[in-house]
């Protein structure tokens, strides 16, 4: 009897756990944006932009190159060309992009720019670190390493540069900013030779390292401050 109801109690905790965690987690959402004086009501807005937007990709340019000997002439032998298109994903590139410039433009001081620049300096060369490239599956990194670096850097930054409440910015902005540099585009070149036929930079969707690094970064630094 007693192992019967220690069982419940522990599947009725599992599904309150299970009912709450969203409310939870977009309430997180909702307190990091505020911090970055994103009004509220433009939340959902921005969620289901950025939903909506992982599946839209848009071409940057295309990258040719010769492989294997079937198709073309070329110095007297044939030769494949295959090519790989590089995109900009919607929603996991473009929209995080522009948050962080209006964030930037709302509070913009050359001190807190500055702490963006060195924040995102920090956060690309730990992502460039820790990415790895997995055939067919993309890049990927541990998902708790951005958001981290990016707030201790923003903290410590801002703090010297003492930017107030700035810091929120900063850890926003230079955390995704970070992320796209240091593990989507100095490990362009890098896929580009593997011979991906598509490449979508930030295009993991909308819950990847580039929107979680941004939204956690901001609410470590509530907790650092």
């Amino acid at each position: 009897m007693m192992r019967a109801g220690f069982s419940m109690i522990v599947l009725l905790f599992f599904l309150l756990a299970l009912l709450f965690f969203p409310l939870f987690f977009f309430m997180g959402i909702g307190a990091a944006f505020g911090a970055l004086g994103i009004p509220r009501y433009v939340v959902p807005s921005l969620l289901l932009g950025s939903l909506i937007g992982s599946m839209i990709n848009i071409p940057v340019y295309t990258s040719k190159r010769y492989d294997r000997q079937v198709e073309y002439y070329y110095f007297s032998r044939r030769w494949e060309i295959s090519k790989s298109r590089v995109y900009l994903n919607l929603g996991g590139c473009i929209i995080p992009i522009g948050i962080s410039i209006y964030v930037l433009y709302c509070q913009f001081s050359v001190r807190i720019l500055l702490s963006v620049v060195i924040t995102a300096i920090i956060v690309a060369i730990v992502s460039k670190k820790f990415a790895r490239i997995v055939p067919r599956l993309g890049i990927t990194m541990p998902m708790f390493i951005p958001p981290i670096i990016a707030a201790l850097a923003a903290v410590v930054s801002g703090t010297i540069l003492n930017i107030g409440g700035g810091v929120f910015v900063a850890s926003y902005a230079g955390g995704i900013i970070g992320v796209l540099v240091g593990a989507d585009v100095l490990n362009l070149r890098k896929v580009v030779k593997m011979g991906a036929p598509r490449i979508s930079i930030g295009g993991a969707g909308t819950f990847d390292g580039i929107f979680l690094t941004g939204i956690f970064s901001v609410i470590l630094v509530a907790f650092l401050t």
